[in-house]
């Protein structure tokens, strides 16, 4: 409402928008069998090529086996898995493949095992299409990244982009994700190291394209972010009030 001071004359200021505080009340629960968030064909602003810079952020508990995957939009053989694979690799640890076909690629590996509590990863990728492209944070935390391979062909993917599995297929993530997030930039070390601090409200950051935060209710995974990419709850993939502090 309107907000006036100044005695009886007064001075008419402005209309005062409410502002909703950030509340992180659910987490994406998936049993590591089937489940996973549909986001559909990979939307023109979550395309990545060899030459682009980009990053991925988010909360992460897993349970039980690894080698499972947190993000991925590489569908299928037919098209070699090309475009980009988020996950925790068979010995805990984070990976990264940025892929034209099988035999030109960028494969990025950490150095440390996630633990079986909540831990914030991130993934940066400064658009030179090297083997010191990438780097992996951990909790905030530079992470120490091997990066093999080459990529010289188009790594841009139009195919079906999912949230905890690969092609809906194989790589389904057991355990909880919250607060994912994809930027169209390169996150700094700082920037990174501020979101792993407590989750909290991602809108300011520069480059922000879609986030994830798995709140409200029903099969719709809204994006928070101004990309419009919101996702579908697939198999029975649930919300729990189980999240990062």
């Amino acid at each position: 409402m309107p907000v006036i001071l100044g005695g009886n004359t007064g001075i008419y200021l402005a209309s005062l928008t409410p502002v909703t505080p950030f509340v992180n009340e659910y987490s994406m629960s998936f049993d590591g069998v089937d489940d996973s968030v549909r986001i559909g064909a990979t939307p023109s602003n979550l395309r990545f090529n060899r030459l682009d810079t980009f990053s991925f952020s988010a909360w992460v508990k897993r349970e039980g086996t690894t080698n499972k995957a947190i993000l991925s939009n590489q569908l299928a053989p037919s098209t070699h898995y090309r475009g980009y694979h988020f996950a925790i690799d068979s010995n805990a640890k984070l990976i990264v493949v940025f892929r034209s076909t099988l035999s030109d690629s960028l494969v990025f590996r950490g150095n440390l095992a996630l633990d079986l509590g909540w831990n914030h990863v991130a993934f940066t990728y400064n658009g030179t299409a090297s083997t010191s492209s990438g780097q992996f944070y951990i909790n905030g935390n530079p992470d120490t990244t091997t990066g093999t391979g080459t990529l010289t062909g188009t790594a841009e993917s139009s195919d079906v982009l999912y949230l905890g599995c690969r092609s809906n297929a194989d790589n389904f993530f057991d355990g909880k994700i919250d607060e994912l997030a994809i930027f169209n930039t390169e996150l700094s070390a700082s920037d990174v190291s501020t979101i792993a601090s407590t989750p909290s409200d991602l809108s300011a950051y520069s480059g922000l394209v879609s986030w994830w935060r798995f709140e409200g209710t029903g099969t719709t995974a809204t994006d928070s972010a101004t990309g419009g990419n919101d996702g579908t709850l697939i198999n029975g993939v649930t919300r729990t009030t189980d999240v990062p502090t």
